[in-house]
């Protein structure tokens, strides 16, 4: 495991780290939340809670925890900005590692391009960013995927635990441990299929009309029904954490812990549109090909594919024009991406100024926006159909259309309620 991406990974987070902390040695941007609501936690004040803050509490207690171990084992660990940021430090690190196991689990036959693999996730930007902050979103993703590669390693208990860690980082997670349970429900299904019960669920290119889509989905109830006392104990935990977050649900009166005024869920579909264009301008490199070129270019161009166009370029536009939303936040701190975004983009491009509306510029872009929204389709498909876009193709995944049509539903749900466009939400 050791190796050289290890080894740039970890001075990488020690240098960071290090310049971060002597630049910024006090709390920055949102840590002016999170530290002092730490900081009461470690002096074991815990019915204090700051009305602002909007997560759950998980990222605190494991900071305390952290503090408790050093405590036992001689070390003093104060509670200050520069010990708590280490918190993340410590997901970020372990983040790589996870990152290398799903990866594995994925592409078997990639062998050591695995960790360079592993070690460009781990370096996303907007990922990398939070690793020297005091913030949820390190913890959060590094839970969510713990989570996942226990699904992928068929250890469900252990996967529905990080799930339950993972919803205390952020609650909006309960989104993915529904999408793992589903994963986990098929693979426990498959395993119990006799010459009889044969689970439908062709890949995506095999889908032919919509009745096999609901003949997969009816397939998987029916045989989810037949073998419910085989299945339920082995998702038991994924069923509490689900039933815990729809208990807080009703006892909160809604998902958002604090500030519920400026976090008002509502539907905000243009988010969809924001995050395929996130999307397909980091994977650019690797889509951005001859081959794609051609594709688009010269195969795309039916009678039916340009009135599909038409058609769904104008459902975007209605999307945009009627469910576009300016959330006060975007432009009350320059120190987030989405600030620049929004204010030298949407709100001060020329076209703007003609149209005099904001949001008309996402209108007159509504065609990049289904460019960017095939294009995230391909990059979750891996082109499946054969062909030789995917980054990897010699160990391409066949995505089964069940799976497809689950995270199709999946993502919608966990960002289109979000009423603030960031790019941590997708």
């Amino acid at each position: 495991m050791i190796g050289l991406p290890l080894v740039a990974h970890t001075l990488t987070l020690g240098i960071v780290a290090n310049a971060v902390n002597s630049v910024v040695p006090l709390p920055y941007m949102d840590e002016i939340f999170h530290i002092p609501q730490a900081q009461h936690y470690c002096r074991g004040n815990y019915m204090v809670w700051d009305p602002k803050l909007t997560t759950p509490p998980g990222l605190y207690f494991l900071s305390v925890g952290f503090k408790a171990i050093g405590n036992v084992l001689s070390l003093s660990v104060p509670c200050s900005v520069q010990s708590l940021r280490a918190t993340n430090l410590l997901f970020a690190f372990l983040l790589y590692f996870v990152l290398v196991a799903v990866s594995s689990r994925l592409h078997p036959h990639m062998h050591t391009r695995t960790r360079y693999y592993a070690l460009s996730l781990s370096w996303f930007p907007v990922s990398f960013f939070y690793f020297f902050m005091y913030y949820t979103d390190t913890g959060s993703t590094l839970f969510v995927l713990l989570s996942y590669l226990g699904v992928l390693s068929e250890r469900y208990f252990t996967a529905g635990l990080m799930g339950a860690v993972a919803v205390t980082f952020r609650q909006t997670n309960l989104v993915w441990i529904f999408y793992f349970m589903v994963l986990s429900i098929m693979q426990l299904v498959r395993s119990r299929t006799s010459s009889r019960d044969v689970l439908y669920n062709p890949t995506c290119d095999k889908v032919a009309s919509p009745m096999d889509v609901f003949r997969s989905m009816a397939s998987l109830l029916q045989l989810t029904c037949k073998q419910l006392i085989y299945i339920v104990p082995r998702i038991l935990m994924f069923l509490v954490t689900l039933a815990g977050c729809v208990a807080f649900l009703v006892w909160n009166e809604g998902i958002v812990l604090g500030d519920k005024s400026n976090h008002v869920a509502g539907l905000h579909f243009p988010q969809l549109f924001y995050y395929t264009s996130f999307l397909s301008f980091f994977s650019a490199p690797l889509a951005l090909t001859l081959q794609n070129g051609k594709k688009l270019l010269l195969f795309g161009w039916t009678l039916k594919s340009i009135l599909l166009g038409l058609v769904s370029t104008g459902v975007m536009a209605v999307a945009v024009h009627y469910y576009t939303f300016e959330h006060p936040f975007i432009l009350a701190d320059n120190r987030h991406y989405s600030f620049y975004a929004w204010k030298k983009i949407y709100r001060r491009h020329w076209l703007v100024s003609r149209l005099k509306e904001s949001h008309r510029l996402d209108q007159l872009v509504c065609p990049s926006y289904r460019i960017s929204c095939l294009g995230a389709v391909d990059d979750w498909l891996c082109d499946h159909t054969g062909g030789h876009s995917c980054p990897f193709p010699a160990t391409r995944i066949q995505i089964l259309h069940t799976t497809f049509f689950v995270l199709l539903h999946s993502h919608p749900s966990s960002i289109c309620p979000q009423p603030i466009c960031h790019p941590s939400y997708v």
